[in-house]
């Protein structure tokens, strides 16, 4: 997975009012959920525009690693982008490593 490593108590409300199973590449449905808590670890720790974009780059690479359709991912990241900025750096301390 690529971003920072969350720990082990780091709280994520996961994927945020999306899908946590979604339709995987062979058809079957896989978890992005793990993208999704390594994305909110990121956005806890990042304020600045090019950490955000960076963020949601590895968002949209992680939901791909872990086999998610890439309209499903691009969809997603979609999300992020137009949908991100109001959330960022809303967790006060730091969760990842």
């Amino acid at each position: 997975m690529r971003g920072p490593l969350p720990f082990d108590e780091f709280a994520s409300d996961g994927c945020t009012k999306s899908p946590e199973m979604v339709r995987g590449e062979d058809g079957g449905m896989v978890s992005v959920s793990l993208a999704c808590v390594f994305h909110d670890c990121a956005y806890s720790i990042g304020k600045s525009e090019s950490h955000r974009r960076q963020t949601d780059l590895d968002f949209v690479a992680n939901m791909l690693i872990l086999q998610a359709q890439w309209p499903v991912a691009w969809s997603y990241y979609r999300a992020v982008r137009v949908l991100g900025a109001f959330s960022r750096g809303r967790v006060s301390h730091r969760a990842c490593e």
